[in-house]
């Protein structure tokens, strides 16, 4: 397998995870790989991690780039200063850790294009999070590009590639053959009783077979004191290498437990820390009886130990004291890098130093900065626990719980919470427990006593004139308002706190809070303030774009939600932030549903799906599932919009999501009403307005007005339509939502009696409907439909074939055919509908062909899909011959004629 990975490597990259025991021989066979790709002319990077350094950030990704960072100057300025930044070379405000690993993606890339590149991770358990986290990222974007990865694994361990969905080799021992050979060849003077035991305990493992005998020999039956298979194979390996180290000289211990302390550390920095360990001066030939016991050897100026195992043995067979002790002499020595200094300095201290304490949270506030989300947790723990006295600790662990919320951590959030909410906190910092305790619990239904937590909070937030914790704790009680109906009660209470801080009525998280808890109650408030936050969209930053998006949505203003969100896109690519950028996505692609813009739709939805998946967001990534169940199902795909629909009510009717339910309602009423069985579907579409059934949802509502009326009409019971729609009717006198009129609009023309139809379609046809196309289009077929009933055959074939156009156009073919069919009842023949040159396009492929038609180069279609150069490219070599043109100059006429 690794041969044929390596072979491959100048055509096509790949990624391989080997996965095994200690010994099993992972490290053998990355060696194996990596020699054969150098014979081959291929570069061969190496990183490996650290159990000693998975709190310095970025150390594994800076020792894999190291040889190539001359090149850094080649990438973008943001990228380019994301990376500097993250390596501490630079001091810049915080760049998205997906930015820092499209950096390396490119820069990786940018070499690869002058020699193929094979990637080498060993100990990838041991990497610091935010390494593991940029690696993970490149090993799932490296198979258009020369370059391949291998990542090894210890078998049982967690890690952040185990998250990536890498293909895996699994190692097993050897078999019984090659293990007694491997035997005789290692230590033929054992007797036939020691070989057998030997084979017995190692059990195929290699590193075992090869150190057993010697531990062996020393006594025939025993070892440590235990009887053979009663200690597991890895602690007994263990055990054996503290045994023969318990023999080397004193200073050759010292020397080897400071390096066990800290395995990036130099022979010269060792060297110094070892002497102030033992009281007098250590030379370099210290290491030599390491080096003839086979447990260690100096290497490029560093000392290696022979296995991982070696190192925690003689870590662990230390005492606590004496740990302390060598982290106190490290820190002592390491003063050209503060970093490393100041987690020697925390780990030598046992009891509460303030000093201390203050200047590891002063780091973590640094790692943050760096992107370093993961290890600046790490770093506020370890202040919290040196603090001198308990609010000092609170605070800390209260900064901690943020950074686990931001690092997206929710078991070590509530653990963090739990830990502080122990310490008497002010109010506060109980204001700040309370948002941090609900802030992954809004992917679970909300309840009443939730809502009210939110709320005290926020009044004690305020009263403490903390206005912007008390903005967050209220957005997140109109959060669980939305996603669950918790009764006007709730909502008003949330509205009214909201609407007393002293801050501007324009801004747009106090907006969206209102939006979201009185969609009709407080729509025209929020329609008047989102046209005020509109004039100055420009300066809006992109979290306030994407909150003021996300009130337009909730009002059922989907033109002002499209053009906020589109500005949020834009920034949010820009800074490369992944997650906020996936949450926009999804929204906008629903935006982009009830305005009909299919072909936006479906971008946008592929491309949130699949960064939801990819970094880990399972309500939004069942978000992104609706609104591709909705789009195959209103083209015709009733299977897959099924199928679709089934995994995402996995996640929402278990946490009864009902602004989750009533889309999924929504989804099947347009799945069935495409197939040609509207009873069916009105009895989904039905649901969304009952307001005793989970999937009624006061604004989400509005968006299925049009499909109703079509379902009634279509199947004969327009007598079920009409309650709901005088309903509706008292609504829209009490709000401006563009999506309600326009769907009454529709729905009475729709719905009407004969004798003021051809009035009410005509209304509706010169309406702002026209700005919709699957609506207007729908609209012109019933109203073809309408006049053919009615025999006035020849003036049913314009809209008839107006609609069918529009139908074909956006490939939705059970609505093309059934404008057919209402054609051929005129007397008139339609050609089948030809696909056009985007049904030949992947969503993924649709978007690039878009962005280049519309000028972009392939690095800047790349910075903003999170894709390498030379990605975008690939992309582009299949696209060309699926639209049949030979050049990017044909892009834009190509797909503009389609």
């Amino acid at each position: 397998m690794l041969d044929q990975l390596v072979a491959r490597i100048p055509e096509r990259g790949a990624a391989l995870v080997l996965r095994g025991d200690p010994g099993i021989g992972k490290t053998a066979l990355l060696a194996v790989a990596s020699a054969a790709a150098s014979s081959k002319g291929i570069s061969v990077l190496r990183t490996a991690g650290a159990q000693t350094e998975i709190g310095l950030a970025f150390a594994g990704l800076h020792q894999l780039l190291r040889p190539v960072l001359t090149r850094l100057d080649r990438l973008p300025g943001p990228q380019r200063d994301a990376l500097s930044a993250a390596f501490g070379a630079i001091d810049v405000p915080a760049p998205d850790p997906f930015m820092i690993a499209l950096a390396a993606l490119n820069l990786l890339a940018d070499a690869a294009e002058q020699v193929p590149l094979l990637l080498v991770v060993d100990e990838a358990q041991w990497l610091d999070p935010p390494t593991a986290g940029a690696l993970a990222f490149i090993a799932r974007r490296v198979d258009a590009e020369p370059v391949a990865m291998l990542f090894a694994l210890l078998d049982g361990a967690s890690s952040v590639v185990d998250n990536a969905g890498l293909p895996e080799l699994r190692l097993g021992g050897l078999d019984d053959e090659a293990a007694g050979d491997l035997v005789d060849a290692s230590a033929a003077d054992l007797t036939p009783g020691l070989r057998r035991r030997v084979l017995q305990i190692a059990a195929g493992n290699p590193l075992a077979l090869l150190e057993l005998p010697a531990a062996f020999r020393l006594d025939d039956a025993r070892i440590d004191g235990h009887s053979p298979g009663t200690v597991p194979l890895t602690a007994r390996l263990e055990r054996m290498f503290a045994a023969q180290m318990s023999g080397l000289p004193a200073q050759t211990r010292d020397l080897l437990l400071c390096a066990a302390a800290d395995e990036r550390a130099s022979a010269a920095e060792l060297l110094a820390a070892a002497s102030l360990l033992g009281g007098a001066e250590v030379r370099l030939d210290a290491a030599v009886p390491a080096e003839g016991a086979g447990l260690a050897s100096i290497t490029d100026g560093s000392i290696i130990f022979r296995h991982p195992l070696v190192r925690s043995a003689l870590y662990q067979s230390a005492s606590a004291g004496r740990r302390r002790q060598v982290h106190a002499a490290l820190a002592a020595v390491l003063t050209d890098d503060p970093d490393r200094r100041l987690w020697h300095g925390a780990a030598s201290t046992a009891e509460p130093d303030e000093t201390i304490a203050h200047e590891v949270e002063l780091l973590s506030v640094r790692l943050a900065r760096r992107g370093a989300i993961g290890v600046a947790v790490a770093a506020a723990r370890r202040a919290a626990a040196l603090s001198a006295d308990s609010a000092r600790r609170c605070s800390r662990l209260l900064r901690a719980a943020d950074l686990a919320f931001e690092a997206g951590e929710p078991d070590l959030l509530q653990r963090l919470v739990r830990e502080a909410g122990q310490l008497n906190p002010d109010s506060e910092q109980r204001a700040r427990l309370t948002w941090l305790r609900n802030t992954f619990a809004d992917t679970v239904p909300g309840d009443q006593s939730q809502m009210r937590s939110l709320v005290d909070a926020a009044e004690l937030a305020a009263d403490a004139g903390n206005t912007d914790l008390a903005l967050h704790l209220l957005f997140g009680a109109a959060l669980r308002c939305w996603r669950s109906d918790l009764g006007e009660p709730a909502r008003d209470r949330v509205a009214v706190a909201v609407e007393r801080l002293p801050v501007p009525q324009t801004h747009p998280r106090r907006v969206v809070t209102l939006a979201m808890t009185g969609p009709v109650h407080w729509g025209p408030v929020v329609s008047e303030r989102l046209a005020v936050i509109e004039a100055s969209a420009d300066e809006l930053t992109a979290d306030e774009a994407y909150l003021a998006g996300m009130a337009g949505r909730a009002i059922g203003d989907h033109d002002a939600a499209a053009r906020l969100l589109d500005s949020a896109t834009t920034k949010l690519r820009a800074q490369g932030r992944l997650g906020a950028l996936t949450q926009v996505l999804v929204m906008r692609g629903w935006v982009a549903i009830a305005l009909g813009r299919w072909a936006s739709a479906e971008v946008l939805v592929a491309e949130s799906g699949r960064l939801a998946e990819e970094i880990g967001q399972p309500w939004w990534r069942t978000g992104s599932l609706i609104a591709s169940a909705a789009l195959r199902g209103l083209r015709g795909e009733t299977e897959n919009a099924e199928r679709l629909v089934a995994e995402a009510e996995k996640t929402a009717i278990p946490q009864g999501l009902n602004d989750l339910i009533c889309m999924i309602a929504f989804a099947r009423g347009v799945t069935w009403l495409g197939a040609g069985r509207p009873a069916v579907a009105l009895e989904h579409l039905t649901r969304v307005f009952d307001q005793d059934d989970p999937a009624f949802h006061e604004a989400a509502r509005f968006m299925s007005i049009t499909y109703l009326a079509d379902a009634a009409s279509q199947s004969g019971q327009r007598h079920v339509a009409v309650p709901i729609l005088d309903e509706l009717e008292t609504l829209a006198q009490r709000t401006p939502s563009p999506t309600l009129h326009a769907g009454l609009v529709y729905a009475r023309a729709v719905l009407a009696q004969d004798d003021a139809a051809e009035w009410l379609y005509n209304a509706a046809l010169g309406s702002d409907l026209r700005y919709h196309p699957f609506d207007h289009a729908r609209l012109q077929l019933a109203y073809g439909a309408w006049l053919r009933r009615h025999r006035r055959v020849s003036e049913s074939r314009r809209p008839l074939r107006a609609a069918r156009q529009v139908f074909d156009a956006l490939a939705c073919v059970p609505w093309g055919e059934r404008a057919r069919q209402e054609l051929r009842a005129t007397g008139e023949q339609s050609r089948p509908r030809v696909p056009g040159a985007r049904d030949q396009l992947t969503p993924q492929e649709l978007q690039i062909a878009q962005m280049a038609a519309d000028g972009l180069t392939n690095r800047e279609i790349g910075q903003k899909l999170y894709l390498s150069h030379r990605t975008v490219g690939s992309h582009l070599y299949r696209i060309f011959p699926k639209l049949d043109i030979t050049s990017r100059a044909q892009l834009a006429s190509r797909l503009d004629a389609d």
